[in-house]
């Protein structure tokens, strides 16, 4: 049988199921070989159950789903419920801002000795490590490069362990929940 797409001569139809649907669709140009308009509220393309797969890779598999959160932003769940599921990536590039709604959490892997790790590009040659924040038995932020405090008057209002840069007194204070102090050499 052969089916007329748009643009294009014919397309090979192959392997008919017993109602007549189409089981393949042959394209013989570089149009696209399956175009689906919507023209009412349903669905263009509902898979009811099995995988649709690109190439080796799952693009939908019958346990999640991707759903409109709204306009700009789609989220993983699964099929039986509104429930969020994670995502797991080798690397990830963001070329805008990454923003988050709640309360969020860089994590290491759970591991001893994990940390996460700050990297930036160094006069133009590679990329160096400029800070770590190391899991261990008594957890700690290492600057790795020298660190350059932010000059303040003085923060807002500080609670204990705020640290600054005086701007005007041109001196390291610290709060120690009490009052502010000024950091001295010995």
């Amino acid at each position: 049988m052969a089916l007329r797409l748009a643009g294009e001569e014919f397309s090979v139809v192959r392997g008919l199921d017993a109602l007549g649907w189409p089981r393949e669709v042959e394209a013989n140009d570089a149009n696209p070989g399956l175009k689906i308009t919507q023209g009412g509220s349903g669905p263009a393309l509902q898979v009811v159950s099995g995988d649709i797969a690109l190439g080796s890779n799952k693009l939908k598999t019958t346990n999640l789903k991707l759903v409109e959160v709204e306009s700009v932003t789609f989220g993983i769940e699964a099929a039986d419920s509104a429930t969020r599921r994670g995502l797991i990536l080798q690397d990830l590039e963001v070329v805008g801002i990454i923003r988050t709604n709640v309360g969020s959490e860089l994590r290491a892997p759970s591991a001893d000795g994990s940390a996460l790790s700050l990297h930036a590009k160094d006069s133009g040659v590679s990329l160096a490590e400029v800070a770590r924040l190391q899991g261990a038995a008594d957890p700690y932020f290492q600057a790795t490069l020298p660190m350059v405090l932010k000059p303040s008057s003085q923060p807002g209002t500080p609670v204990e362990g705020h640290f600054w840069y005086d701007s005007t007194a041109k001196k390291l204070k610290f709060y120690n929940g009490t009052a502010v102090e000024t950091v001295t050499s010995a």
